[in-house]
This record gives C-alpha cells, structure tokens and sequence, in this order.
C-alpha cells in the first residue's frame, strides 16, 4: 500500500547525512588502512575508467562537476563488495545525489570498510553552457580508532561535441603528511569520453601523481574501459588499468575489470568484478542498486 504523503527528498539527506557523520566518528574493531576512494560497481566494470561520464551516483567520487548535467532527478545508491571468505572482506556504501536545487547539483556518499569508514561529499554548478564546475570533500577514518583525515578535490567537465566528453579532475589537493601516510596522494586525471552512434561508450582516463614515492609503482598510470548499450537498457562493460589506485586495499597495481548493468524507469542494478594481476594480486566482486525518487 502506498502511503499517502510522499517523504520530501531533502529531509531524507539530512537524516542521511547526520547519520552518516554519527557512524563515521564511531568506534570499531580495527584492522588495516586502505589507499584508494571507493569504486562501484560500473567503475569497477570499467576498470576504474569513466571520469568524464560518472553516471549513477559515482559523480560523488570520480567527478562531482559531472552531478551538474544530471539536473531534476534525486537517486538513492547501495553499494555492496566482497574481496575475500571472512566477514571482514565487505564493503557497504550508500549514497544521496539531489540535482534538483535551483543553487547547485549535491551529492554525499557514506562508506563502511573492513578498517574503518568515509563520508564524501560532492557539489557542482554550470556557469558556461555545457560545463560544469565542481568540488568534493572527503572525511576518512583510516583506523575506527585513529585520527580523522579530510582533503579536497576540484573539478570540470565540458560536453565538447556530442560525441565526446572531456574532464579534468584533481585529488586530494591538500595531501597533509597524515593523509600521504595513508596512501592519498595528489592526483591529476584527465577522463575522456566518446560516443560511437549511441552503441559503444569508450573511456580514457589517464593520470598523473606527482609526489608517489620512489620504488613505488610509476607517477603516471591510466584507466580504460568500453561501454556496450544493448537494447537501450542493458550494458556489458570491460576495463583495464596500468599503475592505479585499488579500491580497498593499501595498493596500486596493474588489472582488468568487467561487469553488467540493467537501466530501469526507477531503479538499475549493476555488477562489477576486478582482477588485480601485479604488486598484491587479488579478486574482488561487487553488486549495486540506484532508486531514482
């Protein structure tokens, strides 16, 4: 049975959000640190490509100038990943895009690790036709016990024709020691996007970490991945990556991904499975689903 009154979206977020900021600063058990922001399941498809076209709720952390081209439409995220036997080697997240502001494009995403915990929060606004500006800010727990690490990003994306889609996006800006202690270190992406008759998505995202440490993997790495729209509604994706940062674990390496999707008029689920083949090989899976109120 339906109920009669409709919850009113923005209410929804700010529970939401003092949600997830209560269980960020929470205590738990304590395990390991991680490296890298959270990758769902279609950008683990694409092998952790699609900068310039983040759609879903992944504009919160690969791109949030992107949120700005996916105006009057509010979608609610879960996230869920498994990368191992034990409880431990789960991941969830939920997340909140809200396009529908007069003001600005909002979206806010709160992750629980195996090790502790993330909020991040993304805004954006168009002031030239067809591109969009935006910022990101991250709250990360490493350790449920540790210090709190904070850092920001910025970004812009631009519809160059309709085939094709640019963005630069930059990480982590102020990388504090603390934060590079944990693996977040500045990076610069360029993410591309092209179109081939509305059938075949391609994406390219070179990147570029200044400040990587020595005898650690190359400053320069990328992320590439293919989109195959079937019947309009069903997309097949495959992705590889070359000296990228890996979702949840402390690491950057060499892999491929690929992964499914289905689009529905409210809701579309998605899988995403990603092969990690040098410096620490692993095997994680991953299942999602986006309800657009």
């Amino acid at each position: 049975m339906q109920s009669e009154k409709r919850a009113d979206p923005l209410k929804l977020l700010k529970r939401l959000i003092f949600t997830m900021l209560v269980s960020a600063l929470s205590s738990a058990s304590s395990q390991e640190t991680w490296a890298a922001d959270f990758h769902s399941p279609r950008t683990t498809g694409l092998g952790g490509a699609g900068r310039a076209g983040p759609l879903l709720n992944d504009a919160i952390h690969l791109n949030p100038s992107f949120a700005t081209f996916l105006k009057e439409r509010v979608s609610a995220g879960f996230n869920y990943l498994a990368h191992g036997s034990s409880p431990d080697d789960r991941t969830y997240q939920v997340s909140l895009q809200d396009g529908r502001s007069p003001f600005f494009e909002a979206g806010i995403s709160y992750t629980r690790l195996f090790s502790g915990s993330m909020i991040h929060f993304g805004a954006s606004r168009s002031f030239i036709q067809r591109t969009g500006f935006g910022i990101g800010a991250k709250f990360i727990r490493p350790d449920d016990r540790g210090a709190l690490l904070s850092d920001f990003s910025l970004s812009a994306t631009g519809i160059l024709t309709p085939e094709i889609q640019a963005a630069l996006v930059v990480d982590n800006l102020i990388q504090s020691d603390f934060a590079r202690a944990n693996g977040y270190f500045r990076e610069i992406a360029l993410g591309t996007k092209i179109n081939i008759m509305k059938m075949i998505l391609i994406y390219i995202d070179p990147h570029y970490t200044p400040e990587l440490p020595a005898g650690s993997s190359s400053k320069l790495g990328y992320a590439a991945g293919a989109e195959l729209v079937l019947f309009q509604d069903v997309f097949l994706r495959a992705g590889t990556y070359r000296n990228s940062k890996q979702p949840i674990f402390n690491t950057r390496g060499d892999g491929w991904g690929l992964g499914a999707g289905w689009l529905g008029p409210k809701i579309s689920f998605d899988f995403g499975y990603n092969q990690t083949l040098s410096d620490f090989p692993s095997t994680l899976w991953s299942l999602g689903a986006t309800l657009y109120l």
